[in-house]
């Protein structure tokens, strides 16, 4: 069974943490009628990401990388562990509870900062791509590919705002070939630094507005792999490049 829990009550849920009281998530979750999809159990996703995040330090601080690290292992974990259809994902309030369910130690190591707990945003209370867990869903979901190694480019990348602002929060992400192309575009290898300049004003930020402007006039769905990346190697050819 598959259960939400609405914007307020996660807010009440978390300020009773907070506060130090025990909170029974049953009282506040509601089930997701009609969801044709298979159990998971949150407790399995758990222990693959605290096993994962025992690879790195026991406080994340803004001047390191692990951060980012975690994020491109982990997105396998989680869309590997949630095999969920565009219904669901789609629905803030599933993903909220399976924040909640997921537990805020795992939450609060990767968002926290100074003691604090991590921002309710990252629970997807406010925007569910805003969520720890629902962002790297859309991560491995958008970029996935059939082959050998399919979340080989779901892990290219080390910059969250390509991730979150180039990809998960744009409409021409829905053509999945294009969505590749970008990633491909911007990190030709898996270890690769970015290519296009992430601060200049004719840098990725560029490409990004050019893809907009584009998606209302070409059908992006008919295109293919080739052709998607045909099609981004025309738009960046003026744009800067990283060291440039």
């Amino acid at each position: 069974m598959l259960f939400g829990i609405s914007p307020g009550a996660a807010v009440e849920v978390l300020a009773a943490h907070s506060d130090g009281r025990d909170v029974d998530l049953a009282t506040f979750r509601q089930p997701i009628l009609g969801a044709s999809v298979p159990d998971f159990e949150v407790e399995e996703l758990r222990r693959d990401l605290l096993d994962l995040r025992s690879e790195f330090p026991a406080v994340l601080t803004a001047k390191t990388s692990a951060g980012s690290q975690f994020d491109r292992k982990a997105a396998e974990l989680v869309h590997r562990n949630l095999a969920i259809p565009a219904s669901i994902s789609g629905r803030k309030d599933f993903w909220i509870w399976v924040s909640l369910e997921l537990g805020r130690d795992i939450v609060d190591w990767r968002h926290g900062s100074d003691g604090q707990p991590a921002h309710a945003n990252n629970y997807s209370i406010n925007n569910k791509h805003d969520g720890l867990l629902a962002r790297l869903w859309f991560r491995a979901e958008l970029s996935r590919i059939d082959g050998l190694d399919p979340y080989e480019l779901t892990r290219r990348g080390q910059e969250r705002d390509f991730w979150d602002s180039g990809i998960i929060r744009s409409r021409y992400s829905s053509c999945r070939p294009l969505t590749r192309a970008l990633v491909r575009a911007q990190y030709p290898a898996e270890d690769a630094r970015p290519v296009y300049h992430s601060t200049q004003e004719l840098g990725i930020r560029m490409l990004y507005k050019r893809l907009k402007r584009i998606h209302a006039t070409v059908a992006l769905e008919v295109l293919d792999e080739a052709s998607a990346d045909a099609l981004l190697r025309g738009l960046c050819h003026d744009l800067v490049r990283t060291g440039a």
